[in-house]
């Protein structure tokens, strides 16, 4: 498990036992998340799945709240991923509202935390996620091997300080609108062909535009396993869609990494639908996006299925 963080912004502390566990909010409900619960909980066996637990406080530190979902499929004879939601204002809803659809339908738990901020000392982040991840080992059956962190803007920027404090236990990031936290040089330093898988996104109008361009040659370079989209907009998290394809993805590195058994017929059905969308840009006449499009969809599908139309 991981336990405690020392004042001032300390890394994280992991101690790994033998268990297969270790390790005021602006948002308002959103019609169109899944029914709430605007009780107050704490993460225990009583919690209901197919709903959002608006307001939970953290048994590990009661200065500590989140927002959780557990998809209707949860049962407690088996192991779940994880995404860790982390918004940059502590607005927890904002992207659980975005990831619910996807965690329900591919077998997600999603928590999201009230006390995650950016620009700003590291300390309240270190603080939400050591809360975090204490509740969750300790009352849910949760997979160690696939822990997932989101991060928005400096949140994204953070979860590569988590992957370096918790080497070798995150096993992916979806990172929007950021690359790393100390540029160029911290790249170098601590990533590599062993790091988390990344799926990035950026909008067009995001100021961090370059810079996540540079970032992807760079990791093209390294050789890290990672896949950045571009969307129509400015500094933000993703839309939905997108949410969805970047779980969808880190779904689809699960398999190829062995962390969960291989599903052809759902390999086949996702390089299919993400084919379909490139060769619709394509028809549309706009060639260098799709030229894109279909580099991404051979190199994510290599190896698992036929990517020879691609």
């Amino acid at each position: 498990r991981c336990r405690g963080v020392a004042p001032r912004a300390a890394p994280i502390v992991a101690m790994l036992l033998a268990a297969p566990m270790w390790l005021a909010a602006q948002a308002t409900p959103d019609s169109a998340l899944a029914h709430m619960d605007t009780a107050t909980h704490r993460i225990d066996a009583t919690l209901p799945a197919g709903r959002v637990v608006q307001r939970i406080t953290s048994r590990a530190d009661t200065t500590q709240r989140c927002a959780l979902y557990l998809p209707s499929s949860f049962t407690r004879d088996r192991q779940w991923p994880i995404l860790f939601l982390l918004d940059p204002r502590g607005r927890a809803l904002i992207p659980l509202q975005r990831f619910q659809p996807v965690a329900e339908r591919l077998g997600y738990i999603a928590i999201s935390s009230y006390n995650t901020l950016s620009d700003g000392p590291s300390e309240p982040n270190y603080k939400a996620m050591n809360a975090m991840l204490d509740d969750v080992q300790q009352a849910l059956p949760v997979d160690s091997r696939r822990l997932y962190l989101v991060g928005f803007s400096g949140t994204a920027r953070f979860a590569w300080e988590v992957t370096r404090q918790l080497s070798g236990s995150i096993a992916g990031i979806v990172g929007a609108g950021a690359a790393v936290p100390g540029g160029r040089a911290w790249m170098q330093s601590n990533i590599g062909k062993s790091s988390p898988v990344l799926f990035g996104t950026i909008g067009t109008l995001d100021p961090n535009y370059e810079e996540l361009r540079a970032f992807d040659a760079e990791l093209d370079t390294i050789g890290a396993i990672h896949h950045i989209e571009r969307f129509d907009g400015g500094h933000q998290w993703p839309p939905t869609e997108l949410s969805t394809r970047g779980v969808e993805w880190l779904e689809l590195q699960a398999m190829r990494r062995g962390l969960k058994p291989q599903q052809q017929p759902w390999i086949d059905s996702l390089y299919a639908a993400w084919l379909a969308r490139a060769a619709q840009i394509d028809s549309a006449g706009d060639a260098p996006v799709a030229a894109r499009r279909y580099r991404l969809v051979r190199a994510d599908f290599d190896g698992l299925t036929d990517v020879s139309a691609a």
